[in-house]
């Protein structure tokens, strides 16, 4: 299985927002970026699963997203579902995007991803 490094970033506060054009406010927040380890489970020529594990706040994350692969734009995956599993609970993805680079903060990262939920994870 082939497994790679990257950082992530959740989401769940309204006033923060996936931006459609990197360098425009976003109000992510560096206190919910943490590196990941993702492996892709499966993939075929429509379909890729991926688990991605990390650590925020001394909670350990697991994250399972499903993505659609287009024929018409194989390089643009779109989310099918996706779910993240903290405290044996778990919270369903709203959207997950990557972006090749983005400033959070002080901190800049490569190849990072926001994960966008509905809730609080830590509540």
């Amino acid at each position: 299985m082939e497994s790679f490094t990257h950082f992530i970033v959740l989401s769940w506060d309204p006033e923060e927002s996936v931006p459609p054009i990197t360098g425009c406010f976003h109000g992510l927040k560096s206190k919910n970026l943490f590196p990941c380890v993702s492996t892709i489970l499966f993939s075929n020529e429509n379909y890729t699963i991926v688990k991605k594990t990390g650590k925020l706040n001394n909670a350990e994350l697991d994250i399972i997203l499903t993505n659609y692969i287009s024929k018409e734009t194989p390089h643009k995956n779109k989310l099918v579902r996706g779910y993240l599993y903290v405290n044996k609970k778990e919270h369903e993805i709203k959207s997950a995007y990557v972006y090749s680079s983005l400033q959070i903060g002080e901190l800049c990262s490569d190849n990072i991803q926001i994960v966008q939920l509905g809730t609080n994870i830590f509540e």
